[in-house]
């Protein structure tokens, strides 16, 4: 798997199987280059995708007032 972090710029191959997975079992993670932007999805087609597969949530308030209001 790789994992892109489109804010922080960062990139990482992780996986779970024996061959590269630390001794107890979690994922082992190494940082990589950032893979061309052509091939990375534009913020529109991430939300087009989450809309279709009912992935997103409700919309935030307007205001941005968290919901439950403050303790």
């Amino acid at each position: 798997m790789v994992t892109i972090d489109l804010v922080a710029g960062r990139a990482w191959h992780r996986c779970w199987d024996a061959s590269c997975a630390a001794a107890d079992g979690t994922a082992a993670r190494h940082e990589l280059p950032l893979p061309p932007a052509a091939a990375v999805p534009s913020l529109e087609a991430l939300l087009e995708f989450e809309r279709v597969r009912g992935l997103r949530g409700p919309p935030a308030p307007r205001g941005g007032a968290a919901l439950g209001g403050d303790d």
